[in-house]
C-alpha cells in the first residue's frame, strides 16, 4: 500500500490545477482507492516470476562446442562485429533470452541459411545430430520456461481505443492529440509500453468534460421536423466573376504594354542622350523594346531617365514587382479563363478548371443552419475527350485553395447528355456561432499552391494554356438536415437522454432548478451514476464505496447552485478517467495461470475484435458463463467480425503490423507523381483494408495476400493500375488481366510507396528490408553504427543497381545486403508510387541524364533465382509457411497485450499446424487465437 498511498498523495496534491470548484483532483485520489486497484499495477509494472536457476534445465552438451568453433566462430566468434555471438551463448538454458538464441540458432541451421554455402560444410551426419538435440531442447525448454516471458501487465487503453469506448457511451467522438502518444515499437496494445501520469489523469478529466458537455448540448437540440433544400447553379456565381477576372488580366497586361512603350520611348529623349549612350555600349537599344526593357527594370536605370513616366500613372503601385506580376499572371492565366468561355457547356454550368479560375463549385448552408447529417447531391458528367484518371472530383471543405481538406472522393459518369447524380453524405456541426457551412466540389487533383505548380507550369509548356477541363457540373444541392433512415437522427442527443433516464424512477428533482440537496435526488443521481459505471467498467458492478463518493460530488455541485443536468456531470467525468475505465482490468489472485473470467474474457475478445468495449449481447453471454464454450466463442467472433466495429481492427491491426504509416512520412512529389494525390494515397491505403476484409468475410487463404489473381478496388484506383470496367466508389473483387504485376500485397500501390526514401524515387533497400521482416519473417538485423557513407559516388551518374551494390563492397554491410538487395531489385519495375515502369533514368546538374532499362533478377539469399518481378513474387508466395508464422505472431501479439517469446513457440505451433491444413485461411486463423488457452488465459 506504500506505493499506492503515494500516487494518491501526488494526485490530491493536484488539486488546484483542475480547474472547477469542489476539488475534483481529490476525487481522482479516492477514485484509485474505491475501484480496488493499486497505481503500481496502473503504472504497468508486474512482480517477475522466480529465476529458475536453481531447477534442473535443459542443456546442450559440451560437445557440440566444437561444431560451433568449427563453422560458426569465425563469423560469430570474438574477433567480429556481428551481432549474433556464439562464443558467448550458454550451454545451459535457464532463460527465454537463453532459448531464444539457440532457437534462432536451430532455425537459421534448419532452413540451411547457415553455415553460409560459400563455407565449409558439415556432413550430413554431423548436423542431423546436432539438429535432433537442439530440437529436443528446444521442447524440453519450452516446458521448463512454459511461464517466462509470457507475463502480461494490466493493459491501458491506447488512444484509439479510448476515443472508441467514449463514443460508445457517448455517441460523441473525442480529439485525443492532448494525450501523449502511445509510443511503442510493436503494437499500441502492448501494456508494457502504455504508461500514464498525475498529468493524463487530467487530460482525462478534460476530455470526459468536454465529451459530457457535447453530448448535452446535442440533447438539447432539436432537429427540425423536415429537412429543406439549397440548390446553387454555379455558373450563375462564377462565370460574371470569372469575365470580370478575364477583363482585369487582358486589362493589366494592356497596361504593362503601355508602360513598357512608354520607358522605352522615353530613352530617345534628347534629355537622355548620355544615358542611351551608356546603354548602347552595353548593347542595349530600342530597336530591342523587349530585352532593353528588361534591363531597365531589373537594373533600375530608369532612375537615370529625365521624363521617365510614372508607374501610378499606369496603375502599379510597386514598380518591379507590380510590372512583373501583372504581366507573368496574364501569361500564366489570361489563355486559360479566355478558353473557358470557348466551352459551349460554361453557359450552363461550370467546366472545373485545375488551380485557378473555375476550380471549384461552392454551396453553403444558411447562417446558423440546423447541425446534423445532410445530403450533398452534384449533377456532373465528363467530357467525352477527359482521360478516365480524371473523371473524378474531390468534395470537402476549405477556406482558400491551400486549406482544402478532402471529406470524399467520387468518380464522374455518364455522358454531357445524360449527366450522372452524385449523392455524398456530409455533417454539419453543432455551431456556438451563427456562420455557414461551406463545402466545395473540385477535380481530384492536388489542392496547394505549391503542389499544382508543376502540373500547371507543365501544361503551359506544351499548349500556352492550363490543363483542359474534364469535368462539367450542371447544379449542386445539399438536403437536410436528415430526419430519417439510418443517417438522420439525433443519436447523441438520445443516448444522453437514455444516461439520464436511468434514475427517472430514483427520485423526483426537477433537472434544471438549482435547490439544496434532497434524498430524492441524491437518489436518482446514485441510480444515473450506478448504471453509467457498470457500462463504462464493462459489465463490472461498482463498490458501494465508490458510488459514494461519486454522489457526494455530485451534492457538492447542487450546493453550488448548478442544475442537476450540469452537477451530474461531474461524477460521471471523474468516471471516465477512473483506472477501471481507462485500464482493461485482470487482476492475478497469484503467481500461476488461471482462466480468464467471462467479464474478463468478452473485454478482452472486444478490443481485440473491435477496438472498443464488449457489448451487451457479449456480456451476457459472459454473465451466462457461456464464453467458456469453445463453440460459442467461435459463434461470437463470427457475430463480431460481421459487425461495422470490426473494421477498426482492419485498420488498427493492419496500418500497424505493414507501417502503413510510414506513407504519411513522405511528401509525394505533384511533378514527378502527378496522378498520387490525396484521394489516390487514400484509395490505395483503402486498397489494403479492403482486400484483408475480403479475405475475412470469404474464409479466403493468407496466401491470398502473397499472390492473387484478382484485385479489391473501386474506380478511381482502377483507373490509377489502368484496369477498365470498374466505376463508383465501392470497393469489390477484379479479376486481373493474364501478366498483371498486381495481385498481393507486392502489386499495392500503397506497399510499394512506403518503400521509399523521399517521395520521389523508389529505395531497395526499404522494399527489400519490408519483403524480409513482414512476408518471410526473416528481419534483418539493425543497420551497424559504422555504415560507410558512399559520398565516392555523387559525382558520378549510376544505375540504382549499381549504386546500391556498392553497398557491398564494405564487409560491416554485405552479409545483410546480400539478402536484402536483391529483393529490391526484383521490385524496381515499380516507382515510388508503384506505377508499373520498364526503364528508369537519373539526372544530376553538371552531369547530365543516364536512361536505363530495368533489371529485376536476382537470387534469393541462399535460394532460388528468379528473372523478373512475377518469378520473385511467385517464389515469396511459395514460402507461405513462414509467412503464415510472422502473421500468427503478430496478430497474437496484438490480441494478447503483450509481445510473444520463446515461450509460446508450442502452441502458436499447434494453430499454424491447425489452420496451416485448411491452407490458412483467414477467418480461421482468427477463430483459432481466440480459441486457445494463451487467449483465454491470464
Amino acid at each position: 500500500m506504500t506505493v499506492f498511498m503515494r500516487h494518491k498523495q501526488r494526485l490530491t496534491a493536484q488539486a488546484g490545477r483542475f480547474g472547477r470548484p469542489g476539488g475534483p483532483a481529490a476525487a481522482v485520489a479516492w477514485l484509485a482507492a474505491a475501484t480496488g486497484l493499486f497505481w503500481v499495477a496502473v503504472s504497468g509494472q508486474t512482480t517477475a516470476a522466480a529465476k529458475p536457476e536453481d531447477r534442473p534445465m535443459p542443456t546442450i552438451s559440451a560437445g557440440r562446442r566444437a561444431f560451433f568453433e568449427q563453422h560458426c566462430l569465425d563469423c560469430h566468434g570474438p574477433e567480429t562485429d556481428s551481432n549474433v555471438r556464439l562464443d558467448t551463448i550458454p550451454f545451459r538454458i535457464v532463460s527465454v533470452a537463453d532459448a531464444d538464441r539457440w532457437q534462432a540458432v536451430l532455425d537459421v541451421l534448419n532452413s540451411g541459411e547457415m553455415p553460409p554455402r560459400d563455407e565449409p560444410q558439415p556432413t550430413a551426419g554431423e548436423k542431423l545430430e546436432l539438429l535432433d538435440e537442439l530440437a529436443t531442447t528446444m521442447v524440453a525448454a519450452r516446458r521448463a520456461l512454459a511461464d517466462e516471458g509470457r507475463r502480461a501487465v494490466m493493459r491501458r487503453l491506447s488512444r484509439r481505443e479510448y476515443a472508441n469506448t467514449i463514443e460508445s457511451l457517448l455517441g460523441v467522438r473525442v480529439e485525443v492529440g492532448d494525450l501523449p502518444a502511445d509510443n511503442t515499437g510493436s503494437f499500441d496494445t502492448v501494456g508494457s509500453s502504455l504508461f500514464i501520469s498525475a498529468e493524463q489523469i487530467e487530460k482525462y478529466l478534460e476530455i470526459g468534460r468536454r465529451a459530457l458537455d457535447e453530448a448535452a448540448r446535442w440533447a438539447d437540440f432539436k432537429p427540425p421536423e423536415s429537412p429543406h433544400a439549397i440548390r446553387v447553379e454555379p455558373e450563375v456565381a462564377v462565370n460574371p466573376w470569372l469575365a470580370a477576372e478575364r477583363d482585369k488580366l487582358k486589362a493589366g497586361y494592356d497596361a504593362y504594354l503601355a508602360y513598357k512603350q512608354a520607358l522605352v520611348a522615353c530613352v530617345d529623349l534628347p534629355e537622355n542622350a548620355a544615358v542611351r549612350d551608356e546603354l548602347k555600349q552595353a548593347g542595349l537599344t530600342t530597336d530591342n523594346p523587349d530585352q532593353l526593357f528588361r534591363f531597365l527594370m531589373a537594373y533600375q536605370w530608369n532612375s537615370k531617365l529625365v521624363k521617365k513616366p510614372s508607374e501610378g500613372e499606369f496603375g502599379f503601385h510597386k514598380r518591379f514587382a507590380g510590372v512583373n506580376f501583372t504581366r507573368s499572371l496574364y501569361e500564366r492565366d489570361h489563355q486559360y479563363v479566355a478558353d473557358y468561355f470557348t466551352i459551349p457547356e460554361h453557359e450552363r454550368g461550370i467546366c472545373l478548371m485545375i488551380g485557378q479560375g473555375a476550380r471549384e463549385a461552392t454551396i453553403a448552408t444558411k447562417k446558423g443552419a440546423a447541425a446534423g447529417r445532410y445530403l450533398l447531391r452534384i449533377r456532373a458528367a465528363p467530357f467525352p475527350d477527359s482521360p478516365p484518371a480524371r473523371r473524378f472530383i474531390d468534395i470537402g471543405r476549405g477556406d482558400h485553395l491551400d486549406t482544402f481538406s478532402v471529406l470524399a472522393c467520387r468518380q464522374v459518369t455518364g455522358s454531357l447528355k445524360q449527366p450522372c447524380l452524385i449523392e455524398v453524405p456530409v455533417v454539419v456541426p453543432l455551431q456556438n456561432w451563427n456562420q455557414a457551412i461551406r463545402f466545395q466540389i473540385r477535380e481530384k487533383t492536388w489542392h496547394s499552391r505549391s503542389e499544382l505548380a508543376p502540373i500547371i507550369t507543365a501544361s503551359l509548356a506544351a499548349t500556352g494554356s492550363g490543363p483542359k477541363p474534364a469535368v462539367w457540373i450542371d447544379w449542386v444541392e445539399l438536403v437536410g438536415p436528415l430526419t430519417d433512415g439510418p443517417t438522420g437522427g439525433n443519436p447523441i442527443g438520445d443516448r444522453w437522454r437514455a444516461i439520464l433516464a436511468a434514475g427517472e424512477n430514483s427520485g423526483e428533482g426537477a433537472e434544471d432548478r438549482p435547490t439544496a440537496d434532497t434524498a430524492d435526488e441524491a437518489r436518482r443521481a446514485r441510480a444515473i451514476l450506478g448504471a453509467f459505471v457498470r457500462e463504462a467498467f464493462r459489465g463490472r458492478p461498482p463498490l458501494d464505496a465508490y458510488l459514494d463518493e461519486l454522489v457526494g460530488l455530485f451534492v457538492a455541485r447542487r450546493a453550488a447552485n448548478e442544475s442537476f443536468g450540469v452537477a451530474i456531470r461531474e461524477p460521471l467525468s471523474v468516471v471516465l478517467a477512473s483506472p477501471s475505465f481507462l485500464y482493461l482490468t485482470e487482476p492475478a489472485d497469484s503467481e500461476a495461470a488461471r482462466p480468464l473470467d467471462g467479464r474478463e474474457l468478452a473485454s478482452r475478445l472486444a478490443y481485440f475484435l473491435w477496438s472498443g468495449p464488449p457489448d451487451a449481447a457479449l456480456l451476457d453471454q459472459a454473465a451466462a458463463g457461456s464464453l467458456a464454450d469453445p463453440d460459442v466463442l467461435t459463434a461470437e467472433v463470427d457475430r463480431m467480425l460481421a459487425d461495422p466495429c470490426s473494421r477498426r481492427f482492419v485498420e488498427d491491426f493492419l496500418h500497424q503490423w505493414l507501417y502503413l504509416d510510414r506513407i504519411d512520412f513522405f511528401r509525394f512529389s505533384s511533378s514527378l507523381h502527378p496522378g498520387f494525390d490525396v484521394s489516390t494515397k487514400a484509395a490505395a491505403v483503402e486498397e489494403v483494408y479492403e482486400t484483408f476484409s475480403h479475405l475475412i468475410a470469404c474464409n479466403g487463404s493468407l496466401g491470398r495476400l502473397l499472390d492473387s489473381d484478382e484485385v479489391v478496388v473501386n474506380g478511381l484506383l482502377a483507373a490509377w493500375y489502368g484496369l477498365e470496367g470498374v466505376e463508383g466508389e465501392a470497393f469489390r473483387p477484379v479479376k486481373l488481366p493474364a501478366g498483371s504485376p498486381r495481385g498481393g500485397l507486392l502489386g499495392m500501390s500503397a506497399i510499394l510507396a512506403i518503400g521509399n526514401a523521399n517521395g520521389e524515387t523508389s529505395h531497395p533497400i526499404e522494399r527489400g528490408a519490408w519483403v524480409l521482416r513482414k512476408l518471410l519473417n526473416d528481419p534483418p538485423p539493425p543497420a551497424p553504427a559504422n555504415v560507410p557513407q558512399l559520398t565516392r559516388l555523387e559525382g558520378r551518374l549510376l544505375t540504382t543497381r549499381e549504386r546500391f551494390l556498392a553497398h557491398q563492397e564494405e564487409p560491416q554491410c554485405a552479409s545483410c545486403h546480400r539478402k536484402i538487395d536483391p529483393i529490391g531489385f526484383g521490385l524496381e519495375n515499380f516507382d515510388a508510387v508503384g506505377r508499373w515502369r520498364t526503364h528508369d533514368a537519373i539526372e544530376k546538374k553538371k552531369l547530365g541524364r543516364k536512361e536505363w532499362e530495368i533489371d529485376a533478377s536476382g537470387q534469393l539469399h541462399g535460394g532460388s533465382e528468379f528473372a523478373d518481378f512475377h518469378e520473385l513474387k511467385r517464389l515469396i508466395a511459395g514460402r507461405d509457411d513462414a509467412f503464415a508464422r510472422g502473421f500468427i505472431e503478430a496478430l497474437a501479439t496484438y490480441a494478447l497485450g503483450r509481445q510473444i517469446g520463446f515461450a509460446d513457440r508450442e502452441w502458436i505451433d499447434a494453430v499454424l499446424a491447425e489452420v496451416g491444413a485448411k491452407g490458412y485461411p483467414l477467418r480461421d486463423m482468427l477463430r483459432a487465437i481466440v480459441t486457445s488457452e494463451a487467449f483465454r488465459t491470464k
